[in-house]
């Protein structure tokens, strides 16, 4: 008798990990998902220029998010903000 591997899924329907958001994203592109939307755009608010430095550069790596502003101060925050259009602010 001969011996056969067992069946892969195709490429295009592979299981992707829950947390991965890009791979879920190409993943429904392959599928003929709707048009890509505009990324999430952030505000980023915090006192601390080392801690909004290190979540600017996590979140640049978020296909579906991006970071418009950065400010240390709500002062700061509400100035950038006025020319921003709509944003989401993280504190």
């Amino acid at each position: 008798m001969r011996r056969t591997a067992p069946r892969r899924p195709p490429a295009s329907r592979a299981p992707t990990p829950r947390g991965d958001r890009a791979g879920r994203a190409r993943a429904s592109a392959r599928a003929g998902a709707a048009a890509v939307t505009a990324p999430v755009r952030i505000l980023i608010v915090d006192d601390h220029a080392i801690l909004r430095r290190g979540l600017g550069l996590l979140i640049a790596r978020e296909p579906d998010l991006a970071v418009v502003a950065e400010a240390g101060t709500i002062a700061e925050a509400l100035e950038a903000a006025e020319g921003l259009g709509p944003v989401g602010g993280l504190s």
